[in-house]
């Protein structure tokens, strides 16, 4: 009777035992992982400034984001991004869940929806030349795209730059008049 009582003793040990180090193990799996995705964050925001700044897009550190938009601590700010967002500004349009994406040539695209509504949203292109404005804008933007689409689009194009408003859903007019008088005052400015 007593080995049968040592025999269950021994196996409640190592089973503790077991459990203690699996969980252990994930701790430490959980712990490393956790780094590993905060030093991808940092090397992805490296990549950014470095691209931006190859690029030719102003990037002062500062968390100011007044007319720029942030990404961490980062500012992006270009001319056409200040002029939007003074002239959204006067419009009394909010500007919300800001998304910033930079592709390999180093072409900057920031998007907004307008007051957090995800059927109505702004996107800030800059791309390195006017060309490639031209072409890129051309095959995402076709006649036939918004048809297939059901979308309404609205777009702004000037040198390197362009801003597309997009609109879908049962309320597409919504917005129009603001982004139209958003869009003839962003005209009358000077290029940059």
């Amino acid at each position: 009777m007593e080995a049968i009582l040592q025999e269950k003793t021994g196996e409640r040990m190592s089973r503790k035992y077991l459990i203690t180090i699996g969980i252990t193990l994930l701790m430490a799996l959980g712990f490393s992982g956790c780094h590993a995705v905060t030093m991808q964050g940092d090397k992805q925001q490296d990549v950014l400034k470095d691209g931006a700044l190859r690029a030719g897009f102003s990037l002062p550190e500062s968390t100011a984001g007044q007319g720029g938009s942030l990404r961490g601590d980062m500012e992006i700010s270009t001319p056409m991004l200040q002029s939007l967002w003074n002239a959204c500004a006067k419009q009394k349009l909010k500007l919300t869940n800001e998304m910033i994406a930079q592709d390999l040539d180093g072409n900057l695209s920031v998007r907004y929806y307008i007051a957090g509504d995800p059927n109505h949203y702004i996107i800030l292109y800059e791309y390195q030349t006017a060309q490639e404005r031209k072409e890129q804008l051309r095959k995402a933007y076709s006649a036939k795209a918004a048809l297939i689409s059901d979308q309404t689009i609205t777009r702004l194009e000037r040198g390197n730059s362009a801003i597309v408003y997009v609109s879908s859903g049962s309320k597409r007019d919504k917005y129009t008049g603001q982004i139209s008088a958003v869009f003839a005052q962003i005209s009358k400015e000077p290029a940059l």
